[in-house]
């Protein structure tokens, strides 16, 4: 996801990396628990923000992943 850095700003895209987009659900890989709690309160945003970024409805949900980056 190219807009992935822009949609979520800096902090959060440091600490949360796109894997894929599979069946409109955008896989990041978290690699800790705090920013893991922090993407479940901050989902319904980041999914409006990024299908404005896109011009369509391509993503209806994140799935997080517990993978390093």
């Amino acid at each position: 996801m190219l807009a992935w850095p822009q949609v979520a700003g800096p902090t959060l895209a440091q600490h949360a990396s796109p894997l894929r987009v599979r069946s409109g659900r955008l896989e990041l890989a978290v690699p800790a628990a705090t920013w893991r709690a922090q993407l479940v309160f901050l989902q319904q945003d980041l999914v409006a923000r990024l299908n404005a970024a896109a011009g369509c409805h391509v993503i209806s949900s994140l799935v997080l992943v517990n993978r390093p980056l």
